[in-house]
């Protein structure tokens, strides 16, 4: 285990990612893509990241489920309906396409980084623990659960 799992709340970790999407756009030469295609662009992946994550919190709701990714031991709820059929994680999804969808919108190459870098960060110290909590908790129900619906999409 790491002295990093679990220390940042994952939306406080993709701010920072799209502070420095941000500051690598401020230094670099004028967007790549037409503004209109940049808004029109930017705005769909918004749809499409703030919907997941807004399903994903929905069924964890609905479900009663710890929404809390620093509170693992307070899951009792295993939620594999609804966007948890299509994808284990749909709130770091949301996440992960909010950054996408800002990264289009700056359109500068290298703020691409923005989610590259993300999502192995979030999968190793946040993903990976929560799921051996699950496994710890679940036992095979989570194993059938993890070979039926995949990580991300």
């Amino acid at each position: 285990m790491s002295k990093l799992e679990h220390l940042n709340p994952p939306p406080l970790v993709a701010l920072l990612i799209a502070l420095a999407m941000l500051a690598l756009a401020k230094a670099s030469g004028p967007p790549a893509i037409d503004e209109a295609l940049r808004v029109d662009g930017a705005s769909l992946l918004f749809v499409l990241g703030l919907g997941c994550a807004a399903l994903g919190a929905l069924a964890f709701q609905r479900q009663g489920a710890n929404i809390n990714p620093h509170k693992l031991d307070r899951g009792d709820v295993l939620v594999t309906s609804g966007v948890f059929h299509w994808t284990r994680n749909p709130m770091y999804l949301g996440l992960t396409l909010l950054l996408c969808c800002y990264a289009f919108y700056l359109a500068r190459p290298l703020c691409v980084l923005g989610p590259i870098v993300f999502v192995p960060f979030i999968t190793r110290f946040q993903i990976i623990p929560e799921e051996r909590a699950m496994l710890a908790k679940f036992g095979e129900r989570f194993v059938d659960y993890c070979g039926k619906t995949r990580r991300w999409i």
